[in-house]
């Protein structure tokens, strides 16, 4: 059950144990939950979870900002992992200490990994066909996503990288440390969040 109180000019919402939501632009699921009309923040705790179409977010806490009711930007602090499905087989990674996200039009479409940055993506030809797999490492790095997919990543310092065929990259290569897809999570629609 939601609890809730007030102060002289904002609300507080608080929920806990098995917090999940539906939005037709965003889902989630976490432990706790509270948010603050003060700031219009939703602060997710204990195995959080976000997805955005096919993009999955976790970390260790994360931070939702809103405005006019839609999200803005987004906060992973620490362990901070975005996985995004590519194919039924494949899917692009980013790992990191930290994430900061921007959305655009109730779409996550810029993402600040600061720290430990890794990356596993597929990039694609022009008619869509995947080019290979890219695994980098670089401390800082910025995505930027279309339609929830990978669009293109700039790896900012130092970077680390090598290509790999399709056809030839290794079996260890090919999951980050910390990868775990739950799509099959994801609240479907309103009622589904009962489940």
């Amino acid at each position: 059950q939601p609890q809730y109180s007030t102060a002289d000019s904002y609300r507080l919402v608080q929920v806990f144990r098995g917090v999940r939501f539906y939005k037709t632009s965003l889902q989630g699921s976490c432990d706790s939950l509270t948010y603050s009309s003060q700031d219009s923040t939703f602060r997710l705790y204990r195995q959080p979870l976000l997805w955005d179409d096919s993009t999955q977010v976790s970390g260790d806490t994360i931070y939702l900002s809103t405005r006019q009711q839609q999200p803005d930007s987004l906060f992973v602090f620490q362990n901070a992992f975005m996985t995004g499905i590519v194919d039924s087989l494949r899917y692009n990674q980013i790992s990191g200490r930290e994430i900061t996200g921007k959305f655009v039009d109730k779409s996550l479409r810029r993402v600040y990994v600061n720290g430990n940055g890794q990356a596993i993506y597929y990039p694609e030809e022009e008619n869509g066909e995947l080019m290979g797999m890219n695994r980098s490492i670089c401390a800082n790095m910025v995505i930027y996503l279309s339609n929830s997919r990978v669009d293109k990543i700039i790896l900012l310092k130092e970077p680390e990288g090598k290509m790999y065929p399709l056809q030839d990259v290794p079996e260890d290569k090919k999951r980050l440390e910390g990868f775990a897809p739950q799509f099959n999570q994801r609240p479907r629609s309103k009622k589904d969040i009962l489940r």
